[in-house]
């Protein structure tokens, strides 16, 4: 019979603290089509936005740290990011961003609850927060 384990406040502290150095070597993109991040995606799950003046953005130097907001509850704030758009080319939706590492591989990725359209010149702001909740372990 499996029995039930749970990760300690303390324990799931550090691991936060750790995810959170590993995201700030990392970058924020963002994607344009309709996929909904599953645990196995891959940098080509995603394509990747490509209007006018996009870029990548670099999450370095942007860690605000970790908060406990209840047992079990750890959240990760980043400042926020923001991407440009210089006008010209294709209309184009924003369906999510995504953080991959320095090697490319994808470490978050988070559906927006509605598409936001570029369709001209503007700033686009994401704000990088994460909650992670305890988990839970079965010991066969």
């Amino acid at each position: 019979m499996a029995v039930q384990a749970y990760i300690s406040d303390f324990q799931l502290k550090k691991d936060c603290q750790y995810l959170s150095g590993q995201l700030v070597l990392g970058n924020v993109r963002l994607y344009k089509n309709a996929w909904a991040p599953t645990n196995n995606q891959v940098i080509g799950s995603f394509s990747e936005c490509t209007f006018a003046g996009y870029a990548p953005q670099p999450l370095a130097g942007l860690s605000l740290g970790t908060t406990q907001l209840a047992s079990g509850v750890m959240q990760l704030r980043m400042k926020p990011v923001f991407f440009n758009s210089t006008g010209g080319g294709p209309v184009q939706f924003i369906n999510g961003w995504f953080i991959t590492d320095v090697f490319n591989n994808v470490l978050v990725a988070v559906p927006l609850a509605a598409p936001q359209i570029v369709s001209g010149i503007g700033v686009f702001r994401f704000d990088v927060v994460l909650q992670v909740r305890g988990l839970n372990i079965v010991c066969p």
